[in-house]
């Protein structure tokens, strides 16, 4: 899997009202957090989608996703023109954000039909239902997407310690305990 080049990262509706009913809401969002990091660290973009905002409001403070994409489609697959056509553009997408039996779990099987590559961010996804989650990316899986933990991805984005910012992104893996 070479996913720096070319790849995309594509963050969910990490609504704060969402956030809250997770079980460790705290843990999500350093994981989270350290991959949108990584990614804008590593140069693979980062775009992001708000379900209807109205409703369930806005992204956590730690989270810096500015410009997010609104929509009502559970699917970000169609929430916007633009959108569509960054993600068709992409060779690989990870995916991460919430809720993972829902939103993301339907993006995942929109895009499998568009993008030659699909990854779900198993630890920087996220239901209220532990179940709900694990039955999720058990079917992203069974669809043909590779589920991975952020790590991985990270790893995969440098390919090797020899890459200019191995260090920092190895002090922000530490830092997340």
């Amino acid at each position: 899997m070479n996913t720096a080049l070319g790849a995309g990262l594509l963050v969910i509706d990490p609504q704060q009202k969402l956030v809250d009913l997770l079980p460790d809401p705290p843990a999500y969002i350093r994981r989270l957090r350290f991959l949108v990091n990584a990614a804008r660290m590593l140069d693979v973009p980062v775009r992001s989608t708000i379900q209807n905002p109205e409703r369930l409001g806005g992204f956590p403070d730690e989270l810096d996703l500015p410009d997010p994409v609104p929509k009502m489609r559970f699917s970000a697959w169609g929430a916007s023109e633009a959108l569509s056509v960054w993600l068709i553009s992409r060779r690989t997408v990870i995916v991460a954000g919430m809720e993972t039996h829902i939103c993301v779990y339907l993006t995942v099987r929109d895009l499998l039909r568009h993008v030659s590559h699909v990854v779900v961010a198993s630890d920087a996804t996220a239901s209220r239902d532990p179940d709900a989650h694990a039955a999720a990316l058990a079917a992203a899986r069974h669809l043909g997407a590779t589920v991975l933990p952020t790590e991985t991805i990270v790893y995969d984005w440098m390919r090797s310690a020899d890459h200019p910012k191995f260090r920092t992104v190895l002090a922000a893996l530490k830092a997340l305990g």
